[in-house]
């Protein structure tokens, strides 16, 4: 931390990551709530030397600085006070009102986790917002329960294998399996299911898993698992911000089968309700026409399907389809972090046995590919990124991806009205930036499709043209809206075009003279009025440009767009077929 870091968020209001302490002359007792939930949600920073009065903060500075300091280091290393030791990061900040001591607290890894006091795992916290919250006996199973080297799906049910499985889900599955691999054809289901982990001995008996109940399980077998549904699906006909109804859905799914079914129940439900119609290979449950949207669909679906937390009995999975986003949230958050999701190559997982299984028939994503596949298809389809809430406090998984426009009309017109001339990846990254104000790194990652080398450079390109600013001088990994334009991209007509602008746009992709131009419309504008208020600002605009320029008031002038016209009419072409 530095103490620009530090300004901000002073001026800032409940910052989630940041506890305040006065601690001028000892370490409060209180702060080891704060360490026990910074490590057991996503980290956070513990600050000495700051006056929190009712939400006015202010520096106030520690006195007692290598007594503060030292204590609090030793107690979290020591193991005593706090279950496991804490490594930390420590900034001493000269302040004007005195000495600032900052400690960053990381998330403690899974298999740490609950992090305690005194001995006793019913002093387990969790960070809420601005506030510390002693776990509940849910949340600490859960914790307790995510920090097993044993992954629950591996867990044996007392039940008869005799009835325990539906033939036609495990005939399926078989048929799939054979076409990838040989030499298990001849195998019973029992053995077949054995030879890969999904039914185990126990007391010189064979026993199914709950991943073997949960992928091939009967009616009955399922909700003796799981009492409660697969996911919840509806369909709702309104925006996802909008005021909604009693009943918000138009059609809904309750699904409540094995995953096999399940996952048919999915695909026959998208099918019906999507504008684009399409067949699914009965065979291999796949659509034959991949889209982008369908594989949207079909990543995020599976992993809600094989990555949710089927201990917990008390959240059902849920996707919601509204005009303007789709909603996929799961009871679970994943083992990873965000900037982890999104790299290649195994993670771990909360249900290896059924996720491996998926992976054997091609229906699930290679290690590492799912969430960057979706990124990939939501950038082919033009809208802005999805996005992830990993929740580690409430510890459920979110995947929200909005349909709507990355790149407006309004954004082209403004930078080519700033003389801005970007590239597509650069184009993206500024869409991002001028939509929320600032970015990150792994946000340009993101909507760029980038590596973090050529991100980074896309990063300082926009920064040289000054269009961002680094929050930090020197600092690239999160800028800002450039000041100068943070007013003018604020203004609700900010690259708003008339539609006589736009018909304009419509007719010049070859040269037209003004007069060809007045008699097309038909407007009863003057022309010397015609051309101030509707020529002259796309000429500015970059998006027309004069056939003659060294000669403005030639008789012989005409007017025709530019790279950007043609692209801006592109796009509105493009649109015009989707609808």
């Amino acid at each position: 931390m530095n103490l620009e870091q530090l300004q901000r968020m002073l001026d800032g209001h409940e910052w989630n990551d940041v506890e305040f302490k006065e601690a001028r002359n000892d370490v409060p007792d209180k702060i080891y709530r704060s360490v026990s939930a910074f490590s057991n949600t996503s980290g956070g920073w513990v600050v000495f030397g700051v006056k929190d009065d009712d939400g006015n903060l202010s520096v106030v500075g520690v006195v007692s600085v290598d007594r503060v300091q030292n204590d609090f280091i030793s107690t979290l290393r020591n193991g005593q006070k706090v279950s496991r030791v804490i490594e930390l990061d420590a900034d001493m900040l000269e302040h004007d009102d005195g000495i600032v001591l900052a400690f960053y607290i990381p998330e403690a890894s899974r298999n740490d986790k609950p992090v305690h006091l005194k001995g006793e795992f019913k002093q387990s916290y969790i960070r809420r917002g601005a506030s510390d919250l002693k776990c509940t006996e849910e949340e600490l199973r859960r914790l307790i329960r995510d920090a097993d080297a044993n992954r629950p799906d591996a867990d044996v049910i007392d039940i008869n294998l005799d009835r325990c499985f539906d033939e036609e889900s495990l005939a399926w599955y078989r048929r799939e399996f054979d076409k990838r691999k040989t030499g298990y054809e001849e195998k019973e289901h029992v053995e077949f299911l054995n030879e890969w982990g999904l039914v185990v001995e126990k007391d010189g008996e064979l026993k199914p898993t709950v991943a073997s109940i949960v992928l091939f399980g009967s009616g009955a077998a399922l909700r003796q698992v799981l009492p409660r549904p697969i996911v919840d699906v509806q369909w709702i006909d309104a925006e996802c911000d909008e005021e909604q109804p009693d009943q918000r859905w138009y059609d809904r799914i309750v699904v409540e089968e094995n995953l096999v079914k399940s996952w048919r129940e999915l695909i026959e439900g998208y099918r019906k309700n999507s504008p684009e119609k399409f067949e699914i290979n009965p065979d291999t449950l796949q659509r034959t026409n991949e889209t982008p949207d369908y594989i949207t669909f079909r990543e995020a679906a599976i992993n809600l399907l094989l990555h949710q937390d089927y201990v917990d009995h008390t959240r059902k999975p849920t996707i919601k389809f509204y005009k303007d986003v789709w909603v996929f949230s799961n009871p679970g958050d994943a083992f990873s972090s965000d900037e982890q999701l999104l790299q290649p190559g195994d993670k771990p997982v909360r249900n290896p046995l059924i996720v491996n299984a998926f992976r054997r028939i091609g229906l699930s994503e290679q290690a590492g590919t799912g969430l960057r596949e979706i990124l990939k298809s939501w950038r082919q389809l033009g809208f802005d990124r999805p996005t992830i809430c990993n929740d580690k406090a409430d510890k459920q998984f979110q995947l929200t991806a909005p349909r709507w426009e990355l790149v407006t009309d309004e954004q082209i017109v403004m930078q080519a009205q700033l003389g801005a001339n970007l590239n597509e990846e650069e184009t993206s990254a500024f869409a991002l930036v001028v939509r929320n104000g600032e970015a990150d790194l792994l946000g340009i990652k993101t909507v760029t499709g980038l590596l973090t080398k050529d991100a980074e450079e896309v990063i300082n390109r926009l920064a040289m043209n000054k269009l961002v600013e680094p929050t930090r001088e020197g600092d690239l990994s999160h800028v800002l809206l450039a000041n100068h334009l943070r007013e003018k991209f604020s203004r609700s007509d900010a690259g708003v075009l008339s539609e006589t602008q736009w018909a304009l746009i419509d007719l010049c992709d070859v040269p037209r003279s003004l007069t060809d131009i007045l008699e097309t419309l038909q407007t009863k504008i003057s022309r010397h009025r015609f051309r101030r208020t509707e020529v002259m600002p796309l000429l500015e605009g970059g998006i027309l440009k004069m056939t003659l320029p060294e000669t403005p008031s030639s008789p012989n002038q005409k007017y025709v767009l530019t790279k950007i016209g043609v692209d801006l009419k592109a796009r509105r072409i493009s649109r015009r077929g989707e609808e």
